[in-house]
């Protein structure tokens, strides 16, 4: 007969086996649909491999054979990112106006708190709106990513400065194109945290400057891809350095076992087409005229 103990151990572990079983399944349906770089010997392998959360992170390779964007985070991992806040980021934007040169510091935005999004939004937005000098600066080389929608709403003042409404697009493994960082009703669209209602900046800047280096991350380099369309209607340029090469839209699920996955779903590029060279990295000559 079993002890009250062993029946609750028993309970335990036959529903962590249930958890691990839905976790494993679900993960292989997601990448075998979604995920950009997906291959059946990989895949299949997910459902039978003993060490799996191992062996995707060790498996988790682009066409080229680098590490991919994205990835497996443990159930350990999640209860670190949603306990501990210190272990993410966050800066807040910087300002610096010296002579006629607005220099706006853009850094990472990967913290998860809707009160830090908020500021985070609302502190860009400010400085746009109180810009009164020639020159204006934004300063991506040390943004290494995070909320690409909470980045792109701080910088929507700049954004409405021009008509088009579609910011970036993804493209798929076929070259199809998807809009995936737009404006809708004012606003970015699936911006994770509410915010009140922006317009365009009160004074036009006549020249717009984009630094760039090899810490520009991720969200950061969707976001220089982004800022491309304003080539329609000011005088803008890129400047500094390469970006890091992590040029791919991720997509996020969460999973039964307390883990998650990210895992990339297409290229970005710019409304004009402008797009990382082949090593994923962005370069400032290729986004200039």
């Amino acid at each position: 007969m079993l002890t009250i103990k062993n029946k609750i151990t028993k309970g335990k572990t036959k529903t962590k086996k249930i958890k691990d079983i839905k976790t494993r399944k679900l993960i292989y349906k997601t990448l075998k649909n979604n995920y950009m770089n997906y291959n059946e010997p990989f895949g299949k392998k997910i459902l039978t491999e003993n060490d799996w959360e191992k062996y995707i992170d060790e498996n988790w390779l682009d066409k080229k054979g680098k590490r991919d964007h994205g990835g497996y985070i443990t159930p350990s991992e999640m209860k670190k990112i949603k306990g501990d806040n210190s272990i993410l980021p966050k800066e807040l934007p910087k300002l610096d106006v010296k002579d006629n040169i607005t220099s706006i510091e853009v850094p990472t935005c990967s913290f998860n708190s809707k009160t830090y999004q908020k500021k985070y939004i609302n502190t860009l937005r400010k400085f746009l709106y109180t810009l009164e000098t020639d020159i204006l600066e934004l300063n991506f080389s040390q943004n290494g990513g995070g909320k690409t929608e909470v980045i792109a709403s701080g910088l929507l003042p700049v954004f409405l400065l021009q008509c088009n409404k579609i910011l970036a697009y993804l493209e798929d493994s076929s070259d199809k194109k998807k809009e995936v960082l737009k404006i809708v009703n004012g606003e970015i669209q699936n911006l994770p945290v509410k915010v009140k209602k922006t317009a365009k900046m009160a004074h036009i800047p006549k020249k717009i400057i984009v630094k760039m280096g090899n810490n520009t991350a991720s969200a950061a380099e969707q976001i220089i891809l982004a800022l491309h369309v304003l080539r329609d209607v000011l005088d803008i340029e890129f400047t500094g350095y390469p970006t890091a090469g992590f040029t791919t839209w991720i997509d996020y699920i969460n999973l039964p076992n307390g883990g998650a996955i990210e895992f990339p779903v297409g290229n970005m590029t710019s409304v004009h087409g402008t797009k990382a060279r082949s090593n994923g990295r962005i370069y400032p000559a290729d986004l200039n005229p």
